[in-house]
């Protein structure tokens, strides 16, 4: 078995995740002698989740073992869970997330390029095994890969799992031949964890149907990913439901970050074939940090949603949205704030400041960055309003041979509902004249005239100091810069 971990060693540093079980002890015991003649720095990584009052105990144990093979040794102790973990599976799914996320800090402090990990065959079919009662597609049934590179929100691990084809009975043997004694976790005997169920009933039952069941399933697992390799060769096939991915979408306040992936999912390049559409969007989601809410009905519903062209529809994520734009789907955060109230009134010589700019209106443009329209001078002396759309809007653009309604417009435009609230309009009453960086009326013009005064916004900024906001009522963010003179 030494010659085989020597083999196929990934790097010349390597940390090794020690619960203090038996496969795990096995792995460290074995790695200690490949060390011995091989250029090879091991660290002894292991982690406390404070879930038993004996954890400490392990620990110490972790410790002393690592010391007596003269290897250094790092411990992370967990803070408590929370009384109601958010993780999908409970406890058990946020030891493992909490586990994971550990191991790759300390292998990032102790420049650990990869971490080994002692799942064995046994584990492998437990593996595939609880994925079919938890409802999978090919990627799930792939099982654990003996190299995996984990990625999410600031950080990466490497996984190595040398052990995928060796048994919890060749690992035993090991201990016994090198007289290693282990420590046994309790929680492992405990029937609320179906994998607990899977390993000490369903397993010795399928055996006992059929010798050789759980051989059978490894095989089954290393087949599926060739399969899956030969299907797309140039797509990596996710795990389902999130697989060995840890995910973190809880650790962050939504909508501020990308969670390591783009928020955007385009269509033009999206496969014709539905299996690996669903298979792209399932990493999509992965990488955005949402893979424990991955299921088949959810990549049903996100699959329609890519192939019909209707922008506006969307479709809930957990405490996200994703939604249906002209280049495809977008992750949006429906809780980001709302877009503060505007609601100026503009009128030549009394600029208005909201959204980042200041809205005037003047005989000519005020300078390069100001973007804007001309307007007849007689329209602009009765006063024009600066706010977000309201009911009752209409819109007649330029070049159009009539008017809508504003909402009608936007969708026709397709542009994604989270957006339309968020659009400035200088309006006369009801009538809109200019939707700001986005279209202007047939009232206006796009060039100076006589009889026309320019409508626009200039950027704030430090050169254009913002003015104090007007103590008026109704004011919201929109602040009112009083007359020179």
């Amino acid at each position: 078995m030494t010659r085989m971990l020597a083999a196929s060693l990934p790097a010349g540093r390597l940390g090794v995740a020690v619960s203090g079980g038996a496969d795990s002890v096995a792995l460290l015991r074995l790695l200690a002698m490949v060390a011995r003649d091989h250029p090879l720095a091991l660290v002894v990584l292991h982690v406390d989740h404070a879930l038993r009052p004996d954890s400490p105990a392990a620990a110490r144990w972790v410790r002393n073992l690592a010391r007596s093979l003269g290897l250094p040794c790092q411990v992370r102790r967990l803070a408590p869970p929370p009384a109601r973990p958010g993780a999908t599976g409970g406890l058990e799914a946020w030891a493992r997330h909490q586990r994971l996320h550990a191991l790759a800090e300390m292998a990032a402090a102790a420049d650990l390029p990869w971490v080994a990990l002692g799942h064995h065959a046994g584990d492998q079919a437990e593996t595939v095994l609880l994925r079919l009662l938890r409802g999978t597609s090919l990627g799930g049934l792939a099982g654990m890969r003996p190299r995996r590179i984990l990625r999410w929100p600031g950080g990466r691990l490497r996984l190595w799992r040398p052990f995928l084809d060796v048994t919890r009975q060749d690992l035993r043997q090991v201990l016994a031949d090198l007289k290693q004694d282990w420590r046994e976790d309790p929680t492992n005997a405990e029937p609320r964890f179906l994998r607990n169920r899977i390993r000490r009933e369903v397993l010795p039952l399928l055996e006992s149907l059929r010798p050789g069941a759980t051989r059978h399933l490894v095989a089954l697992a290393d087949d599926v990913h060739l399969a899956m390799q030969a299907l797309s060769p140039t797509e990596t096939v996710s795990s389902a439901l999130g697989g060995d991915r840890p995910a973190r979408a809880k650790q962050h306040p939504p909508g501020q970050r990308r969670a390591g992936g783009k928020r955007s999912f385009p269509v033009a390049t999206m496969p014709a074939n539905d299996f690996l559409l669903a298979d792209r969007l399932r990493k999509w989601l992965i990488r955005l940090g949402l893979g424990t809410l991955v299921g088949r009905p959810l990549l049903r519903r996100l699959a329609d949603l890519a192939r019909r062209h209707q922008s506006g529809r969307q479709v809930t994520v957990g405490d996200r949205l994703v939604v249906r734009t002209p280049a495809g789907l977008e992750l949006v955060n429906p809780e980001a704030p709302p877009p503060e109230p505007l609601h100026g009134n503009l009128r030549p010589g009394e600029p208005v400041e909201g959204g980042g700019h200041r809205f005037l209106i003047s005989p000519r443009k005020p300078a390069p960055q100001a973007d804007g329209c001309w307007i007849p001078a007689a329209l602009a002396a009765d006063g024009l309003q600066v706010r977000h759309r309201a009911p009752g809007d209409r819109f007649r653009p330029a070049g159009a041979a009539g008017g809508k309604k504003l909402g009608r417009w936007l969708t026709d435009r397709k542009l994604p509902r989270h957006e339309r609230d968020r659009l400035v309009l200088v309006a006369h009453g009801s009538e809109v004249l200019w939707i700001a960086g986005l279209a202007r009326s047939s009232a206006t013009r796009d060039r100076p005239a006589p009889g026309f005064l320019f409508l626009g916004r200039v950027p704030l900024s430090p050169a254009i100091p913002a003015s104090k906001p007007a103590s008026k009522p109704g004011g919201g963010g929109i602040r009112a810069k009083p007359r020179s003179g």
